[in-house]
């Protein structure tokens, strides 16, 4: 009788972790979604850098090329 009541717990526990584990799943899945329909895309930098790169006149990305360079050398 011992015996049988402490398999008995033993399986009521095991349910309730397998219920916890399942609601668990559930918020982690729903979390996922949320996030997910928050994306918000940004414009990588190398674009940025290549856009102003365009918008800038050959005059002024001869001395940035220059400046970066010579100190590097």
């Amino acid at each position: 009788m011992d015996e049988f009541h402490h398999l008995f717990q033993a399986q009521r526990e095991a349910i309730k972790a397998i219920r916890d584990a399942e609601k668990e799943i559930i918020e982690l899945l729903e979390q996922r979604v949320r996030e997910e329909q928050c994306v918000v895309l940004m414009t990588p930098y190398s674009d940025v850098a290549q856009i102003k790169k365009e918008e800038l006149p050959q005059e002024e990305i001869a001395k940035v090329t220059k400046s970066f360079l010579y100190e590097i050398l």
